[in-house]
């Protein structure tokens, strides 16, 4: 099943816009997509100091492949809420 249709109207093109427009992600669902997806969404520094709020201690930059599942897992909750599955 095709979810677009080859022939949209400009009145749809600029209401799919609009609706994307309305949902711009904040800094926290761009902080939790990128913990659980480990794809960086934000800044850098950001990142790493949500990191060790979610952790509950001091995080160095190389133990990160080693936190990624505990990590993934502590932010379960609030990526499946942002998804619309709570």
């Amino acid at each position: 099943m095709r979810i677009w249709k080859p022939h949209t109207t400009i009145e749809h093109n600029i209401n799919v816009a609009t609706a994307l427009k309305e949902h711009i992600m904040t800094q926290k669902e761009r902080l939790i997509v990128s913990a659980y997806t480990e794809v960086l969404m934000t800044d850098w520094d950001l990142f790493h100091e949500y990191v060790e709020s979610v952790m509950g201690r001091p995080v160095w930059t190389h133990e990160f492949p080693d936190i990624a599942d505990e990590l993934k897992m502590k932010v379960k909750d609030d990526f499946l809420a942002l998804c619309g599955n709570h």
